[in-house]
């Protein structure tokens, strides 16, 4: 039976608090978080992650099948989900562009057409830019027999859409990191200038795909705020390799103010800052 790498609860949860919370669900590669919150007072309820350790490109069937069975209360008496799919196959188009029946063909050329998945789009709230993504056919199946009403997101949209901690216009790059994987947006001047989700083994692979992102589009190294979230910490390898060639390092943190739950103070506030922020949004 998987167990969660992270259990945050309010002590004093009830199952009658579910009756009017959200569960907000994030599906990675290598993990599968689960929020639980009311949207009226901002006050989070709960919060799982767990990692996935095998070879496959995303939590096979079976395991995700294991996770949903551990707590079925507190999924079965939820007033909506929101299912967020953070799985690399996705394009960013304009809306001048879109066009739904390329869908599929556009997916299939940049990502390769050997997999066989349900290519899914949306447009994204304040911009004029659809996300086309591709996810298993057998993932989605899965997550709409376990939530007959939810509603659907890719982590790209939502990252666009609550956006970096800098003033409009200053060039940012905006990282949200994961085990083995992160997912990184280059801000420019002129606004945003790439959105991808990249694989790492060794510090040195981060800094050399930032390094060359910056070369790609002229931006300065040295004075371009680098924005880390999710699973890093300010004592690591990662960091002390970042801090090598990147001057104006700053942290995407959640203000526990935001959250009426003071269990978040006992974790880095930067670890569940970007999903968190996701889902005050959706």
């Amino acid at each position: 039976m998987p167990i969660p790498v992270f259990d945050i609860v309010l002590p004093t949860l009830q199952d009658s608090d579910l009756q009017q919370s959200t569960l907000l669900i994030e599906i990675g590669e290598r993990q599968v978080s689960f929020i639980w919150f009311k949207k009226n007072n901002r006050q989070l309820l709960k919060l799982q992650q767990f990692h996935f350790q095998g070879s496959a490109g995303w939590p096979p069937i079976d395991w995700l099948q294991d996770v949903l069975a551990i707590e079925p209360s507190f999924i079965e008496s939820i007033k909506e989900a929101v299912v967020v799919y953070n799985l690399p196959e996705c394009q960013l188009i304009p809306g001048s562009s879109f066009n739904f029946e390329f869908n599929k063909p556009l997916i299939e050329t940049l990502c390769g057409n050997a997999p066989k998945g349900l290519v899914l789009s949306e447009k994204i709230q304040g911009k004029d830019i659809y996300s086309i993504y591709r996810i298993p056919r057998e993932l989605h199946g899965l997550i709409q027999k376990s939530f007959v009403s939810g509603k659907y997101w890719h982590f790209y949209s939502l990252l666009l859409q609550t956006g970096p901690n800098t003033a409009a216009g200053t060039p940012c790059i905006q990282t949200v990191f994961f085990q083995d994987m992160f997912v990184a947006a280059f801000y420019g001047s002129d606004g945003l200038k790439l959105l991808q989700t990249y694989n790492y083994q060794q510090p040195e692979d981060v800094s050399w795909i930032l390094l060359h992102a910056c070369q790609q589009f002229n931006i300065d190294s040295g004075s371009v705020v680098l924005e880390l979230g999710g699973l890093i910490e300010n004592n690591s390898a990662l960091f002390k390799e970042l801090e090598k060639y990147f001057g104006n390092i700053v942290w995407n943190e959640v203000s526990t103010s935001d959250w009426a739950n003071e269990e978040l103070e006992a974790q880095p506030l930067h670890y569940f800052s970007p999903i968190l922020k996701m889902a005050l949004c959706v």
